[in-house]
């Protein structure tokens, strides 16, 4: 049994929630599932993790979790390049250039926060390509997660050994590990000169693991040897957090019926 179910949702943060509703909604076509005072939660499309809009008073926008190698905090997938570019430009979206590289072209999507959100088409040499659809939605799915690591060996143990992700594609500078499907990814990507910025510098957890049972989760990875925090129950949740080897704290969601944002 797979420790995680799913990759639960993504956070961004915002100035202004109602107006970054409308603009999510409008701009991107994402469909709206909950709302409460300073948090949104959005499905995309037919994928199974979220996107949740955060309200925060010290707002700092999301751009590139590592700079150097232009690799964002997530990326959303798309069905047709040249068609979703069209739309969003037209539309009035802020975008990036399109660049590309072996296996995907990618662009960016700035929000009116100045959040700069990743977009990526899977050419026919990449493992997760799918044929190019005419009929599509603007965003397909959350595509991946990405996290820069100072040893990728190191963190491919702990990935895939500790927290039962799947490996499915190793490019000799970074790895693709699945939480139970090739469309809901983590990418793991190695930084040479050792600037790697922990999410405890980034500020709150961008991203969450769904699990089903987490007193369970919790007393696997004591087995292995993992230490996490003590389970918090909020209303209809709980969560904890437990670290990785370049010192990412990751947050573990459980018993999820409404918006979840844990500071």
């Amino acid at each position: 049994m797979a420790m995680f179910e799913r990759i639960e949702s993504i956070y961004v943060p915002v100035i202004d929630l109602q107006a970054s509703i409308n603009w999510y909604q409008q701009h991107l076509g994402l469909k709206l599932l909950s709302q409460e005072k300073t948090t949104a939660q959005f499905s995309v499309y037919d994928g199974i993790t979220k996107l949740t809009l955060i309200e925060t008073m010290n707002f700092k926008p999301i751009r590139y979790i590592n700079e150097q190698h232009k690799a964002p905090y997530f990326n959303f997938h798309i069905l047709n390049l040249k068609l979703t570019y069209e739309e969003l430009e037209s539309a009035g979206v802020k975008l990036s250039s399109i660049s590309e590289n072996e296996y995907l072209h990618s662009f960016e999507i700035i929000d009116p926060n100045g959040n700069w959100l990743g977009v990526c088409y899977e050419k026919e040499s990449s493992p997760y390509y799918k044929p190019e659809s005419e009929q599509h939605p603007l965003l397909d799915r959350v595509g991946a997660v990405f996290i820069p690591v100072r040893d990728l060996q190191k963190s491919l143990d702990f990935y895939e050994k500790a927290l039962g992700l799947t490996l499915y594609h190793h490019w000799g500078g970074g790895a693709d590990l699945g939480v139970n499907s090739k469309d809901n990814l983590i990418t793991l990507f190695q930084i040479n000169d050792g600037g790697v910025e922990t999410l405890a510098e980034v500020g709150r957890s961008y991203f969450s693991f769904y699990s089903a049972d987490l007193d369970v989760t919790r007393s696997s990875l004591e087995q292995k040897g993992i230490a996490s925090t003590a389970a918090v129950e909020q209303d209809s949740l709980a969560y904890c957090r437990l670290t990785d080897p370049d010192g990412h704290g990751l947050l573990v969601i459980s018993g999820v019926k409404k918006v979840v944002v844990v500071n």
